[in-house]
């Protein structure tokens, strides 16, 4: 996208690759605010988007794409933040997902605050409720007909219960009514039960995008490079076995085992649930 300075960079702006990171950017650190305490009650220069709905029902793919074609940045709350920063209490084996406890939500938080005041950010979660307010502007919750969630969901293997369970919340409603008890914003019902309805859907959002002119300079875009590639502060994400961290002087709650030990003991539980 255009960052302001009369050259059109293209999508380089939004996709940072691997590279020599070094020490946050002073200028960057002493202009951007890092987190809730220091401005309460802001709102984002850029208005935010929030994808959310069913496990399968394509957020990624339609976020993927319109960060894509709008030059708005994405970011996958599971991989980019919670799996890759350990934001997590640990692994629930019977429902094969991360835990998140109130701790990893304020890390989350805490985490992404600066960025989301920049605006111009697409988030995608499953799940909405634990996301300040003041994030959103505008929420796509992408709905899908149970006949073509269903084999999605059997595609990632997920097991009969996990499947069911999808398939109910979806049939309740729980992404849309979460949205609209926990945000006051605009929220649409976005269809992808197919390929046609997967081109609308990204072009009503690419549209909705494209109404606010976005531009980033280079001590913001080198700030969101930083962020989303480094820890803010130490987190434990307390499966880990506690010899990895003791010697960096990180406090916290740990699991005494060694990794062999906890890798042995998941294997166990996961034996147990398929016998």
């Amino acid at each position: 996208g255009d960052d302001g300075d009369g050259d059109d960079d293209g999508d380089d702006d939004f996709e940072w690759g691997d590279g020599d990171h070094g020490i946050l950017l002073d200028k960057a650190a002493s202009t951007i605010p890092r987190g809730p305490r220091v401005a309460k009650g802001w709102k984002p220069k850029f208005p935010n988007l929030l994808i959310t709905g069913t496990p399968a029902a394509g957020k990624t793919t339609v976020a993927k794409r319109v960060a894509h074609e709008s030059g708005f940045l994405h970011i996958d709350i599971a991989n980019d933040i919670v799996k890759k920063f350990n934001y997590s209490a640990g692994m629930d084996v019977d429902w094969d997902c991360l835990v998140m406890d109130e701790a990893c939500e304020d890390a989350v938080i805490d985490h992404l605050e600066p960025i989301m005041q920049m605006g111009g950010v697409i988030i995608d979660y499953h799940t909405c409720d634990f996301f300040p307010e003041r994030w959103f502007q505008h929420i796509a919750v992408i709905r899908l007909n149970t006949s073509a969630l269903h084999p999605r969901l059997v595609d990632r293997e997920y097991e009969v219960r996990k499947v069911q369970e999808n398939i109910q919340c979806e049939i309740m409603d729980v992404s849309l009514e979460m949205a609209r008890e926990n945000y006051n914003a605009t929220i649409m019902e976005l269809t992808n039960n197919n390929w046609d309805e997967y081109n609308r859907t990204v072009a009503t959002l690419v549209e909705w995008c494209g109404q606010h002119n976005l531009t980033r300079n280079d001590t913001e875009r080198e700030f969101i490079r930083q962020r989303l590639e480094h820890p803010v502060f130490p987190f434990v994400n307390r499966t880990m076995p506690v010899d990895n961290f003791r010697d960096h002087g990180f406090d916290g709650v740990f699991d005494e085992r060694s990794t062999s030990e906890i890798e042995e003991e998941r294997a166990k539980q996961l034996e147990r649930r398929e016998s």
